[in-house]
């Protein structure tokens, strides 16, 4: 962890930049504050604070913290602190995004289960019936595969009615 207030934050925006391309994310400004908006009961932020965030001028309080980190399907305390053996790991991931190696997997399963929990009743059936379409039509293009699937698709129901 650097001692200098400085390079806290620079290395705090290393490890937000790194965990928002792993997750398939923009580095924008504006789409960080709307993604973040989304979970964040509080008074909104602004672009203009995430931009700061961004550009390693400034660090998020930590109840913004705790969110990011959720939203970004990581510790809370990594996010702040950094931890020296997870920093490679996930500087070596950053660098493979940019080009350097294969383009980094991304599991996104735990993030749209949160996000999905956030959603009211009424739009999760949207969620859920634009699902069954895009399901049916993979039925239709990949039948045999499909079959296997769907089996144990309707064994367990999206939502609760």
């Amino acid at each position: 962890m650097p001692e200098d207030p400085k390079e806290e934050v620079k290395a705090f925006t290393l490890r937000l930049e790194t965990l928002l391309l792993k997750k398939g994310s923009t580095l924008s400004p504006t789409a960080l504050t709307r993604d973040f908006n989304l979970r964040w009961t509080g008074v909104p932020v602004t672009v203009n604070a995430t931009r700061k965030w961004l550009m390693g001028q400034a660090m998020p309080t930590m109840d913004k913290l705790t969110v990011l980190a959720n939203m970004l399907n990581a510790s809370q305390d990594w996010l702040r602190w950094g931890d020296s053996s997870l920093d490679e790991l996930y500087q070596s991931s950053y660098a493979r995004h940019l080009g350097v190696s294969e383009q980094l997997p991304v599991d996104a399963v735990t993030s749209f289960c949160q996000d999905f929990k956030l959603l009211n009743a009424t739009n999760r059936k949207v969620v859920a019936a634009v699902i069954e379409v895009l399901l049916k039509q993979q039925r239709s293009a990949h039948p045999s595969k499909s079959r296997r699937l769907s089996k144990k698709r309707h064994d367990q129901p999206l939502i609760d009615a």
